[in-house]
């Protein structure tokens, strides 16, 4: 397009631009005169919100009116994007005085460029909706109330846009003023889907009191509106559906269960699996009975919360007394909650030790709870404090059966190698805490002889000083609180006791031997700040030799965990869980060339 024509219509001056459309105008009309996305000079006068420069330019050009650009958007798709509202009631007014009709459609002019839609098949309503310019909205809903509006290649329609955006006042418009709107939205759902995923509660009362059947509908997966709700815990939401329809509350998901499975759930085990005991509030308040639904598998709200490791959602249902009944239900595979708690990783107490809890009923394997605690995996491998837990509140009461494992050869051994390991590591922190003992009286710098001040530390203002004596500290601590644990242990009665205390202990060790490190290389730097690249030179050897150590410690982290997981009687405890902390850290690492040669 020529430039001067194009700052023309920019500027917005009617009179110059339309003689400027004059100068031009046979190559406007053979199209020469466009941008590179094909649009047209009433496009550019659209796009700046110029209403009397695109009615000047209709009065020169009025086939302009409904020519497309690349995208196939029309004047009034430009105008109604970008809000230009003195445009948009240009464009129309101009397509009423032109008149006529739509060709063999036998609509008018204006009509048929309100339903024209681009390449997305996004009318202008589309647009306007899409972004939030709710004057136009109302314009253009008002112009042409009997066009249902249908939905665009995505699936939407300009009612479906206005309750995902929460345009209750676009949303009151359309569902007032147009005939038979079409409300569908992409993967099946309806407007009052997406209220309620958003929980916009204006949007949510507005299409309830306009089309109750909503309710009801379910998209491509079988979730009504109620279910979407409860997995984003709109309780504003699922209070006024239930208010309206309170039948919503018992309906199952048609197709498939919250994680995938095939099957079905209803919206209380969505909630419940999502931890949303305030969602579970509501509904029972609304639908008491609902706690007795169970989803496929024939599992109640309280077996979903288990196998979700919601353990608030789960205090939330064992405080209430009228679910107590649900704690001793089996579900399809004969398994009560307990059965599922004692396979997972979440443990309140609450339930271990409720008296309604079974712990000898026998699932469809022939499996207590009790026979899963034992052969379940991470319970002895990784976990022995939640066995100890269960051992304190009861659940693991059956000490014969400890002694006899005991009492197992394997067990023997890997004990006698572990005290052998532990009066190692026993040596290591008694040196350690002699060591750094011995440094928090020898300080760094010496004392203070004179008064003021007398036989306090000279360089206790330091920064480095004070560094030096933190990790002197912790070193201390840590490795005397080793040597206790070590001493302790042999007071223990189970060998699970024993391989934790121990592992406990040893990763103390671990800590004493980095804190000592970096007390050392404090302590150097405090007494040769003065001559700094002395001072510069010992840090950089000392902060090497801590980074070795702590690749080292994250190198044989997983290696350390694989080689103990085939050891049924290992427990690797905290020492493990620790060293698993740092397996993202070692994920990382394992491109680096350099750390892989180590």
């Amino acid at each position: 397009m020529d430039r001067r024509l194009y700052e023309e219509i920019k500027r917005g001056s009617a009179t110059s631009a339309g003689a400027a459309v004059t100068a031009f105008k046979d190559q406007i009309d053979n199209d020469a005169q466009r941008t590179l996305n094909n649009n047209t000079v009433l496009h550019v006068a659209a796009t700046f919100g110029r209403g009397e420069t695109a009615t000047k330019i209709l009065q020169l050009c009025p086939s302009l009116l409904t020519r497309a650009n690349t995208k196939g958007e029309t004047a009034l798709h430009i105008a109604a994007k970008g809000g230009h509202l003195h445009a948009v009631q240009a464009l129309l007014e101009c397509a009423k005085r032109l008149g006529g009709g739509g060709g063999e459609s036998g609509i008018s002019l204006e009509k048929e460029m309100l339903r024209m839609s681009d390449n997305v098949d996004d009318t202008a309503l589309h647009m306007a909706v899409r972004n939030r310019h709710v004057e136009i909205v109302n314009i253009l809903v008002g112009e042409d109330c009997e066009f249902p509006f249908p939905a665009n290649q995505g699936g939407e329609t300009p009612l479906y846009l206005a309750a995902e955006c929460g345009h209750e006042s676009s949303l009151q418009k359309m569902v007032t003023t147009c005939t038979s709107p079409a409300y569908s939205g992409p993967y099946g759902r309806n407007p009052l889907h997406a209220a309620a995923i958003f929980n916009y509660q204006g949007c949510v009362r507005l299409l309830l009191n306009w089309k109750q059947d909503l309710v009801e509908e379910e998209d491509e997966e079988g979730w009504t509106p109620l279910h979407h709700a409860a997995k984003k815990g709109n309780v504003e939401a699922i209070r006024q559906i239930l208010r309206f329809n309170k039948t919503a509350a018992y309906r199952r998901t048609g197709r498939q269960d919250d994680g995938g499975n095939g099957g079905w759930t209803t919206a209380v085990h969505i909630a419940a699996s999502h931890g949303h005991s305030q969602v579970l509030k509501e509904i029972f308040s609304h639908c008491p009975d609902c706690c007795e639904m169970v989803n496929s598998k024939s599992q109640n709200f309280l077996h979903v919360t288990i196998l979700n490791n919601e353990s608030r959602t789960l205090k939330f249902g064992l405080a209430d007394r009228n679910f107590e009944h649900l704690i001793d239900e089996k579900d399809r595979d004969g398994n009560t909650p307990l059965h599922l708690l004692a396979a997972s990783r979440c443990h309140p107490r609450n339930l271990i030790a409720h008296p309604r809890a079974n712990k000898r009923t026998y699932n469809n394997e022939n499996f207590t709870p009790l026979d899963i605690v034992y052969t379940d995996k991470y319970i002895l491998d990784r976990a022995p404090f939640i066995k100890y837990k269960l051992k304190k509140v009861g659940f693991l009461g059956n000490r014969q059966e400890v002694k006899e494992r005991q009492d197992s050869p394997e067990v023997q051994k890997k004990i006698k190698e572990q005290k052998q390991l532990a009066e190692m590591h026993l040596i290591v922190a008694t040196l350690v805490a002699t060591v750094t003992f011995a440094a928090g009286f020898t300080l760094p710098g010496g004392y203070n002889s004179s008064s003021p001040g007398a036989g306090m530390a000279i360089l206790s203002r330091e920064r480095a000083f004070q560094a030096f004596v933190i990790t002197n500290t912790i070193a201390l601590m840590c490795s005397t609180s080793a040597v206790f644990l070590y001493f302790s242990a042999f007071y223990l009665e189970t060998y699970q006791e024993i391989f934790y205390q121990y592992d406990l202990a040893s990763g103390l060790v671990f800590m004493a031997l980095g804190s000592m490190v970096l007390a050392f290389v404090t302590g150097a730097y405090v007494v040769l700040s003065n001559t700094i690249g002395l001072a510069i030179t010992v840090c950089l050897i000392g902060f090497s030799s801590a980074l070795m150590y702590f690749c080292w410690l994250v190198k044989t982290a997983k290696k350390w965990s694989t080689q103990k997981d085939g050891d049924p009687c290992y427990s690797s405890s905290n020492l493990n869980l620790l060293l698993s902390w740092f397996e993202p850290v070692r994920s990382s690492m394992d491109n680096l060339d350099w750390f892989n040669s180590l």
